[in-house]
């Protein structure tokens, strides 16, 4: 911090909770520049503080907000920004947070907007700001994907970050035409949906508003929602040279390419095999179960449409999952009313009162395939 700064901070108590509040590492200006010839110290102590946001300032993220009923639901909305630095004037609140990651460019949503890092942004008015002597909170630091956005907001976000890490929506095909960046399209959708890709059932799921996963039955719904998304995010002149080039086809790479991607993502939990062995079998040393018990157990609980189509295919599948998860072989000598079975030693059902593992994928009820509603956008360009 410059001199100029630290002999105000003793002059006026604002200044120096101000300065406080954004700590060291802020780039602080005069609200107006000084005369020519005259002192920063001067301009400082008559027009008060600016901040610059941006990379000077430490990742600092300004937000304004251009109605007090703006400001009071995104605060309801994001409880960890509830004690972070605020200025309050009489037409409009400017909230103060560091991103500890992605740093967004200017955006305007209506009543909520963020200032380009280059902008000057007052933050301290000799004659209106004097409440700041008294608990003023800090500017807090938290991940920016922490907090939630507006819905356009939010897709501006994704979309920025995509271009910044895969390059334009579009790239050249040739003269006059362009053809989607897959890359950028995979990975947007991924990050906006929660697509992950499950190569047992060869089923695409979909995280829906209520953060469960649910099925897309094929390619060609993704291709739709893939489709849609492109005419939200690209302008109608970016559609013009785009038409020749969106049919399935040339989707379906995008699909593919998302395939790749998402199975990265995906825990084995989403396989409904596997989320059924997990919620419903657990060691148990000296006790054992059968194929057919399993299978038995198995068709009474799960009705994902992902699962097994035949017994056979069943005990494939659990054969594998068992090894992975409890290191234990199938065998053929698991006997039951005098002969011997195909099962598993050392395994039983879990008693009713266990509880599911936490966080995996519900596949005990039913899904409704076709009913997938993305984000609500309009064109974001």
């Amino acid at each position: 911090m410059n001199q100029d700064l630290q002999q105000l901070r003793q002059l006026d108590e604002g200044i120096d909770r101000v300065c406080e509040a954004f700590g060291p590492d802020t780039d602080f200006e005069p609200n107006k520049p000084p005369p020519l010839g005259r002192p920063r110290f001067e301009a400082f102590l008559n027009s008060g503080l600016a901040v610059i946001c941006g990379p000077k300032s430490n990742n600092l993220v300004g937000v304004c907000f251009h109605s007090a009923e703006a400001f009071d639901l995104f605060i309801h909305d994001n409880p960890l920004l509830q004690k972070t630095f605020v200025v309050k004037r009489i037409n409009y609140r400017l909230l103060f947070f560091r991103s500890t990651d992605f740093l967004p460019g200017p955006s305007n949503d209506d009543e909520i907007e963020i200032f380009d890092p280059k902008t000057r942004i007052p933050v301290y008015l000799p004659s209106v700001d004097r409440e700041f002597k008294e608990g003023q909170s800090v500017v807090q630091r938290l991940s920016f994907w922490t907090i939630k956005w507006p819905n356009k907001m939010f897709l501006r976000f994704r979309i920025e970050l995509s271009e910044t890490l895969y390059g334009p929506p579009t790239i050249s095909a040739g003269k006059d035409r362009r053809q989607l960046n897959e890359l950028f399209w995979a990975h947007l959708m991924c990050d906006l949906y929660g697509i992950v890709w499950d190569p047992f059932a060869e089923k695409l799921w979909w995280l829906s508003e209520c953060k469960q996963h649910t099925v897309l039955i094929t390619d060609q719904i993704a291709r739709a929602h893939l489709h849609r998304l492109v005419e939200g995010v690209l302008s109608p002149q970016q559609m013009s040279v785009l038409q020749s080039t969106l049919r399935d086809k040339a989707l379906q790479r995008t699909i593919d390419r998302i395939k790749m991607i998402a199975i990265k993502q995906m825990p084995a939990a989403r396989d409904p095999v596997t989320a059924f062995i997990e919620e419903k079998i657990e060691w148990c040393h000296g006790t054992s179960i059968t194929s057919s018990e399993l299978f038995a157990e198995y068709q009474k609980h799960s009705h994902s449409p992902a699962r097994p189509s035949s017994k056979r295919e069943f005990e494939v599948k659990t054969a594998l999952i068992i090894k992975q998860l409890f290191a234990i072989s199938k065998s053929n000598s698991v006997i039951r009313d005098g002969k011997a079975k195909r099962g598993f030693y050392n395994l039983g059902f879990k008693s009713p009162s266990s509880k599911a593992t936490e966080g995996t994928l519900g596949t005990f009820g039913t899904h409704d395939e076709n009913k997938i509603v993305p984000l609500s956008f309009g064109s974001c360009r």
